[in-house]
């Protein structure tokens, strides 16, 4: 049974996450966004954060019909579920949800940062 009150959104678009890693080192990864709802979404990475890790996400939405420029999103979110690669799969890829404190949209994106 799904409990999800809020409405999720496929989106199926790259993200970037970072974050500190139990050293302080900054870690990056690409990732792919699965769906998105208004606190939080689900994404696919090869090596998603641990659980628990507070992330920062960067997402470049693609060009919309009539617009003048694309739009980038940033959220500042915690892992709170890893979902282990499934091994059928032709390239298995890891799965994690994160629930956001804070979505960001801005104009005219600068470029994401892999």
């Amino acid at each position: 049974m799904d409990f999800r009150r809020l409405l999720r959104v496929p989106v199926g678009v790259s993200a970037v996450i970072s974050w500190a890693d139990p050293n302080g080192l900054l870690q990056r990864r690409s990732a792919v966004a699965r769906d998105m709802s208004a606190k939080g979404m689900f994404l696919y990475a090869d090596s998603p954060p641990p659980l628990g890790s507070a992330v920062t996400l960067e997402i470049l939405l693609p060009l919309l019909r009539n617009a003048a420029s694309s739009m980038r999103i940033t959220a500042d979110a915690r892992v709170v579920r890893i979902q282990p690669p499934d091994e059928e799969q032709e390239e298995p890829v890891s799965g994690f949800a994160v629930i956001t404190d804070r979505y960001t949209l801005k104009d005219h994106p600068e470029e994401i940062h892999q």
